[in-house]
């Protein structure tokens, strides 16, 4: 579950995906992107998402800020380039 909080909290529909099973959240309020992982039916913070293991909060907060300095075109080839220099 993908979330974009720039005008209001959303930390209330938690309990929904919680009872859907929705086993991680990332969570963006247009400063910083947070990852929460859903343990014993409540979400906790976590620094690297459980699908992609090497996108971790700060990656991701890192990149979004790099949209907004830079432009999509610049942040998708910064982004691309990190993701080449993976091991792999």
């Amino acid at each position: 579950m993908v979330e974009v909080d720039i005008h209001h909290g959303s930390t209330g529909n938690d309990p929904i995906y919680a009872a859907l099973g929705v086993p991680e959240i990332w969570r963006y309020d247009g400063f910083e992107m947070s990852i929460l992982h859903l343990d014993q039916q409540e979400y906790v913070a976590a620094e690297s998402s459980l699908a992609l293991r090497m996108l971790t909060d700060e990656i991701l907060t890192d990149y979004l800020a790099r949209l907004r300095q830079d432009g999509e075109f610049q942040a998708l080839l910064a982004f691309d380039q990190w993701l080449q220099s993976l091991p792999k």
